[in-house]
């Protein structure tokens, strides 16, 4: 079957060319194989990629293509072989590419290398496996290139810079009303409300609470917590260093499709299974944050308490 990705390189395609030369151009781009019932090996493709819950799709294919090697394949065909090469969209019953609007110009960039790639693409899977396929491309790189910075960009820049200055502020603040320069003050509890807002970004007071076990009585009690948080996150960090060890999707992904065949294997990598714990442990713990919250009330709890709750844990 063909390997569901190829890519060219990168690196090489756009690096800088010469100041006569056009600027280099690298696609990334959706195939998707057009059915052929009288082909053995469409009709393999087909019924394996049917077990999508454990086997890819290998009738839709991804290629990296630079648009300067591309070029001079196309140029050695003649026009009645470049013709015979392009295939008209069919009809798609699979997801196959993503939402065009999040990749700028991707219009322009279809309209001006779709059928040089898609030409570029049949022949070699027509050459090689007997098969035509529409292409599709995604979105285009170009060594000419500038980067701009757009609202998001700034809007991110702009956060880290105030986070980063509230923990300089807050730490500067947090040391100067040690006026008895005790060596341990960000230990203790200040005398107002208006002082430990102005400490919540100290660095110093929020590593001591980071590094310190609470003496609280409930923390006592569900103490035994951490070793269902260490055992999850133990076997989260293997699952994920075992697949990138062993296995790369891009490169070998019939060893991945193996894995999903091993019954060991597949409750590894059947992360959803793994991380319930983290949803289970998050409920039970809010669960009696709300009792106890309710119980110091006397059962006079309001809507607003939901609201206020779910605010503070979207904040942290």
């Amino acid at each position: 079957m063909p390997k569901l990705w190829k890519l060219d390189d990168y690196d090489d395609c756009l690096q800088s060319p010469g100041p006569e030369e056009p600027p280099g151009v690298y696609c990334a781009n959706t195939v998707v194989i057009r059915p052929d019932n009288r082909s053995e090996l469409w009709r393999l493709i087909e019924e394996f990629s049917n077990d999508h819950k454990r086997n890819f799709n290998h009738a839709v294919l991804k290629r990296g293509v630079c648009i300067q090697r591309c070029q001079k394949t196309v140029e050695s065909l003649s026009p009645a072989v470049r013709n015979a090469l392009l295939v008209d969209k069919f009809a798609i019953n699979r997801t196959y590419k993503f939402d065009e609007t999040i990749f700028e110009n991707s219009a322009a960039d279809r309209a001006m290398y779709e059928d040089m790639v898609e030409i570029c693409i049949n022949k070699e899977l027509n050459d090689t496996y007997g098969l035509m396929a529409y292409t599709e491309v995604q979105s285009c790189d170009k060594s000419s290139m500038e980067m701009n910075i757009d609202t998001l960009d700034q809007s991110f820049l702009i956060i880290l810079c105030l986070l980063i200055s509230f923990v300089i502020l807050s730490s500067w603040y947090d040391s100067s009303i040690n006026y008895k320069r005790i060596p341990d003050h960000y230990k203790h509890s200040l005398d107002s409300k208006r002082k430990m807002v102005w400490v919540a970004f100290s660095l110093q007071r929020n590593w001591y609470r980071l590094t310190s076990r609470s003496s609280n009585e409930m923390n006592k009690t569900l103490r035994f917590f951490q070793a269902f948080r260490f055992l999850t996150m133990t076997l989260v960090i293997f699952g994920h260093a075992v697949l990138l060890l062993t296995v790369s999707p891009t490169t070998h992904p019939e060893k991945m499709e193996k894995l999903m065949h091993d019954v060991g294997s597949m409750i590894l990598t059947n992360g959803t299974q793994i991380t319930q714990t983290f949803l289970a442990m998050s409920g039970t713990l809010l669960a009696i944050q709300f009792l106890n919250f309710s119980e110091q009330r006397k059962g006079r709890v309001g809507y607003l308490y939901m609201v206020i709750a779910i605010v503070i844990r979207w904040v942290r």
